[in-house]
């Protein structure tokens, strides 16, 4: 006791001293933050976690208190800036809002589902299908982007491919350009036609939908104006990124008919909104040497030259701008360092690529193909492949028929019948092969002078009599990656006139 009053009143007397009594030592820390001391804060990972907390809580707490909210813009103004509006006749394409019903008798049967999936993963994702999908008694479609092997009575959505999206720039250094494709399967699913449709519903080859459910939620909702109905990601880290207002993240999504009626109007052009590829200068025997074999993947090519427009539009097709450099030339005049450290047969195209140098416009063509990512420009099916290989032959020979019946008197169609014939093998598309492919690549510049050329020399429409050759031409001229190559029409006939000596009648 007495010992424990001496300890007491010591105490008491620093006290009234103003002095602080010694505190056992403790482990010293150089985080101003009182963390349990059993935590040891020099360990890198979690001093990382502790940073990324921090981060995480300021963040969310900014987003939840802050309450500065806009009125959303109605459906006029939302869509004024992206539908056709004439300002002379407003009143008759202002929007006409029907009266609202409590609920309506929306089933089923009146919703479309439109499913993005991938080929490469069908095999495991169709599974997911399976188990929400009613065979008879769900509607939809899966958009693949390449075929895939299917068995009968499987009991899933019918299988379509998606179109082709190269014409469609894409930037995204970050992105995927499927993404592209991805986006449109609504509106592919629109141009079906399909009838007495409500709702299209948007979702992923592994987004599961409880139908009724999503049948009894849209059937609140008036189809015939315009709703979007959506919800966050499914992705936590999406939904911070995107404040929660993504709307999609594989969750799926529905938007009414008329709805999905305007945005099949408008969307590709929203897509194409983006400012057209700057040509480079054109460089002759004046222009600086640009560095070579830096590592920089170049196109050597003229723009009046046909031979260098297949390689060019193979480039454009494939979405390789941003990763293939154009180089123009001007053949008139060339660079002398082109053919003394570049390509020494001095002709376009060639490419500079990993350090040498390919050339031959169809053997490019080739290469492009199978040594960057993009679009394949030819199929798998062995019989197309084939037939290819006797197209691509049969370039020389059909360009020399025309040369020789645009200066003398022989058959001028012999060699446009030829491509009738060769257009009609495949009854899957309007191109050579069905689908858009190297061959119509390879065949494209020349039509495009020959067309206007024959007309010009011999008074005679390659066109006339020839169906397919027709469409051909009209479908080709939709494909944005040869639009963008294409020069002016009437210096293309004086070059080739020029160059084959001819002369209008």
């Amino acid at each position: 006791m007495g010992g424990q009053s001496e300890d007491y009143d010591r105490k008491i007397t620093m006290w009234e001293q103003n002095i602080v009594p010694p505190r056992p030592q403790q482990r010293s820390t150089s985080f101003p933050f009182p963390f349990p001391l059993n935590i040891s804060l020099r360990n890198p990972i979690t001093l990382f976690f502790i940073i990324i907390s921090i981060f995480y809580i300021v963040y969310s707490s900014n987003f939840l208190l802050n309450n500065e909210y806009k009125d959303c813009p109605t459906t006029e103004e939302y869509l004024s800036d992206l539908l056709p509006i004439n300002n002379s006749s407003k009143e008759e394409e202002k929007v006409e809002f029907l009266p609202a019903r409590s609920r309506f008798d929306t089933g089923l049967k009146h919703i479309v589902f439109c499913i993005a999936g991938s080929s490469n993963l069908w095999e495991q994702r169709k599974n997911y299908i399976k188990i929400w999908w009613r065979p008879r008694v769900t509607r939809g479609i899966v958009w693949l982007d390449m075929p895939v092997k299917t068995r009968k009575n499987e009991g899933l959505p019918e299988i379509r491919i998606s179109a082709n999206t190269s014409k469609f720039p894409y930037t995204n250094q970050q992105g995927i350009r499927s993404a592209l494709r991805i986006s449109r399967v609504v509106c592919e699913t629109v141009r079906l036609g399909m009838k007495d449709v409500r709702w299209f519903v948007m979702g992923d080859d592994d987004t599961v939908f409880m139908v009724d459910n999503v049948a009894r939620v849209l059937s609140k909702y008036d189809h015939r104006q315009f709703y979007y109905v959506g919800s966050s990601s499914e992705s936590h880290l999406q939904n911070i990124f995107f404040s929660y207002a993504m709307a999609y993240g594989g969750g799926g999504f529905a938007i009414s008919y008329p709805l999905a009626k305007a945005l099949e109007k408008i969307q590709d052009r929203c897509m194409n909104r983006i400012v057209q590829e700057v040509i480079p200068p054109v460089l002759d025997s004046t222009s600086d040497q640009p560095p070579l074999f830096d590592g920089t993947t170049r196109l050597y090519i003229s723009l009046i030259c046909p031979y260098a427009q297949r390689a060019w539009i193979a480039r454009n097709y494939k979405g390789l701008q941003d990763k293939i450099k154009l180089v123009p030339l001007d053949l008139s005049n060339r660079p002398a360092w082109y053919k003394e450290k570049v390509y020494p047969p001095n002709k376009v195209p060639s490419l500079e690529h990993n350090g040498k140098i390919i050339g031959e416009s169809l053997d490019l063509l080739k290469y492009l193909d199978s040594s960057f990512e993009g679009p394949s420009l030819l199929p798998d099916d062995p019989a197309k492949r084939e037939f290819a290989e006797e197209l691509l032959l049969y370039t020389d020979t059909f360009g020399r028929g025309v040369i020789v019946s645009l200066k003398g008197d022989t058959d001028v169609g012999a060699p446009y019948d030829h491509l009738e014939t060769a257009l009609s093998k495949f009854d899957d598309g309007p191109f050579f092969l069905g689908q858009f492919s190297l061959v119509d690549i390879a065949y494209a510049p020349f039509i495009e002078r020959y067309h206007p050329l024959t007309l010009d020399v011999k008074k005679y429409d390659i066109t006339t009599g020839r169906p397919k050759l027709t469409a051909w031409i009209e479908e080709l001229n939709k494909i944005e990656a040869y639009q963008q190559t294409k020069r002016d029409l009437a210096e293309l006939i004086a070059i080739q006139k020029n160059h084959l000596g001819v002369v209008t009648p």
